[in-house]
Order: C-alpha cells, then sequence, then structure tokens
C-alpha cells in the first residue's frame, strides 16, 4: 500500500469520527438529563378538577351547568335550570372539550366545543346544527364563560 492510500485512508477514518463526534454531541447538548422519564398522568385528578357546578358570564342569577365524569376522558354536562335546559356528552383532549348537545324539550342540536382555562373556566362555543323546530339552524354559533361556581 502506497503513502498517498494509507493518507487517503486516515483521513478518511478522522471524517467519520469527526461526523460521529459532532452527531454524539449534537444528542447530548439536546438530551434533558435532570428531568427523568415523564410522570404518569392520573386520569381522576382531570376528572375531579373538571366535575363540579358552573355559572354562566359571571353571573349570580346565570344558568347553572353541572358536569360529571362519566369514565375515561368522557363527561356529561347539564344545563337544567334555564328555559332552554340542554344537556351534551362531551370528550375531554388535552385543554379542548368537544362532543354532541341536545336540547330534551325541543328539536334543536349542537356541537359543543370548549377549551379549559389554567383558571378552571370554560370559553364555550355552541355551534347549532339544528333550531328547536328541527329545521336547519344556519350556522348560527353562541359562546360563553362558564366558571366554577363558589358556594
Amino acid at each position: 500500500m502506497g503513502e498517498s492510500q494509507k493518507s487517503h485512508r486516515v483521513q478518511i477514518v478522522v471524517a467519520l469520527i469527526g461526523v460521529l463526534g459532532t452527531i454524539i454531541a449534537a444528542f447530548v447538548s439536546n438530551t434533558d438529563w435532570d428531568s427523568g422519564p415523564p410522570e404518569p398522568t392520573d386520569p381522576t385528578e382531570s376528572q375531579d378538577s373538571l366535575a363540579g357546578f358552573y355559572v354562566r358570564d359571571g353571573l349570580a342569577n346565570s344558568p347553572v351547568m353541572k358536569i360529571e365524569p362519566i369514565g375515561g376522558n368522557e363527561y356529561k354536562l347539564e344545563v337544567f335550570n334555564h328555559p332552554w335546559p340542554w344537556e351534551a356528552t362531551v370528550r375531554l383532549s388535552g385543554s379542548e372539550l368537544s362532543g354532541f348537545g341536545r336540547f330534551p324539550e325541543s328539536k334543536a342540536t349542537m356541537d359543543f366545543k370548549g377549551q379549559v382555562s389554567g383558571d378552571g373556566s370554560i370559553r364555550s362555543e355552541y355551534h347549532f346544527i339544528t333550531k328547536g323546530d328541527g329545521s336547519p339552524a344556519g350556522g348560527r354559533v353562541d359562546t360563553h364563560i362558564w366558571t366554577p361556581r363558589e358556594d
């Protein structure tokens, strides 16, 4: 083997070691060594914190929404002290609530969408599908903020 071939092989080995070193350095610098594995979340914890009674739009005499866990990430929402009572079954995904609602005393239906805030309030949108008479709702959307009721 000639000197130039040995020199060429040495250059290749040095280049490979350099590339490997760069990859290892990038991995080490992007790894959080102190955090350990992520702690598992307890689904009952979030259910307990979401369950309860809520008032609408901060009004003392407002309708009251009751939230009850059904199981897993599903909840039953119910507004019962209002001229248009309604109920919905929703699923919690992260901080997003979504599901289907109906008004038992009419033919009105809606898609319920909500965002749970850090303070425990829920920003909600009712995307109406049908009106009380069963006809199409025509894109009506109502928005409300539900806050935990203080007893």
